[in-house]
């Protein structure tokens, strides 16, 4: 027998505190639905290096 799996930790509520958690960012997110679906975008990120061009 396996022994049971940890919890799991909480879930971020509404979509853009997941984004953030996602992306490991701040910054200023936008809801955006798709279909039926409500899904968060970080369109501006707090100082992070990975979103800036080159």
């Amino acid at each position: 027998m396996r022994p049971p799996l940890p919890p799991r930790p909480p879930q971020p509520a509404g979509p853009c505190p997941l984004a953030r958690q996602f992306w490991v960012t701040a910054g200023a997110c936008e809801v955006v639905t798709v279909g039926t679906t409500r899904i968060g975008v970080v369109v501006r990120a707090a100082t992070d290096s990975r979103f800036h061009l080159r």
